[in-house]
C-alpha cells in the first residue's frame, strides 16, 4: 500500500532508481569505508550512518525486485483493527512526491518517515520546501505527542520546531551565499549527515522544488 503519488513515481522512475543504486553501490561503499578514517571530521562523523546503509544495499541489490503497491489511496485512510486504530495520511508534496504519515490516534503517536529528522540534516532535494513547511506545521498542531522520525530518536513537538528553524536557516544561507559551499551554522554542526547542508542550500537557491515525475 502507498499513496497514489508514490505508486505513480515507482511506475515512472522505480526501475531506473534500482539500477542506479546497483551501479553506484561499489563506489559508495569504497567512499564510506575510506571516510571512516578520513582526516575530515565531518566526513568521518557520518561514516557510521552511511556504511550500514550501503552494506545493506550491497547485500540486497543482486536479488532486489521492484514491487509495485497493490493498493493506493489519496487523502486519509482509516483502518479500524480489533485492538488499535491506524490513520494513514497522504501528503500532497513534502519530503518527496509521495509521503505518507502513519498515525496511532489513541496512542497519540505519529510515524513521520523522512518528513522528520532529529539531530540529523535532512535531504531536501527530492521534495518541495513549502510543502515540507506546511506538513511540519500540520504535525505541530496535531494531537500527536510523540513523533517517530525517519532518522534520529523519537521526538516531541520541539523536534518539529527545530527542523522548521533549520529550514529557515537553509533559506537564509541560500539568500546570502547562493550556491557557494556554505559553513554549517553552529547549532547544526554536530548533526549527522553534515554533507547534506551544502546540497540543501544549493537546492533552495535553485527554487526549492523538485520537478514532478
Amino acid at each position: 500500500m502507498s499513496s497514489t503519488r508514490a505508486r505513480t513515481a515507482l511506475l515512472v522512475e522505480g526501475l531506473a532508481e534500482v539500477e542506479s543504486y546497483r551501479d553506484a553501490v561499489a563506489d559508495r561503499l569504497a567512499f564510506w569505508e575510506a571516510a571512516a578514517t578520513s582526516d575530515d571530521p565531518l566526513v568521518r562523523h557520518d561514516a557510521p550512518m552511511f556504511l550500514p546503509y550501503w552494506h545493506g544495499i550491497a547485500a540486497t541489490a543482486p536479488t532486489l525486485e521492484l514491487r509495485i503497491p497493490d493498493l493506493a489511496f489519496e487523502g486519509r485512510l482509516d483502518i479500524h483493527g480489533r485492538h488499535r486504530r491506524v490513520g494513514l495520511v497522504a501528503l500532497e508534496r513534502a519530503h518527496t512526491t509521495g509521503d505518507v504519515l502513519l498515525i496511532l490516534p489513541d496512542e497519540r503517536v505519529a510515524f513521520c518517515g523522512d518528513l522528520l529528522f532529529v539531530d540529523c540534516h535532512p535531504y531536501l532535494g527530492d521534495g518541495d520546501i513549502e510543502g515540507l513547511r506546511d506538513s511540519l506545521r500540520m504535525l505541530e498542531v496535531s494531537d500527536a505527542e510523540r513523533f517517530v522520525p525517519g532518522h534520529g530518536s523519537i521526538g516531541r513537538t520541539a523536534a518539529i520546531q527545530t527542523l522548521e528553524q533549520y529550514v529557515r536557516e537553509v533559506e537564509r544561507t541560500a539568500a546570502r551565499t547562493g550556491k557557494a559551499a556554505p559553513t554549517i551554522p553552529g547549532p547544526y554542526r554536530a548533526w549527522a549527515a553534515a554533507g547534506f547542508f551544502a546540497e540543501n542550500v544549493e537546492f533552495v537557491a535553485g527554487g526549492g522544488r523538485q520537478a514532478e515525475a
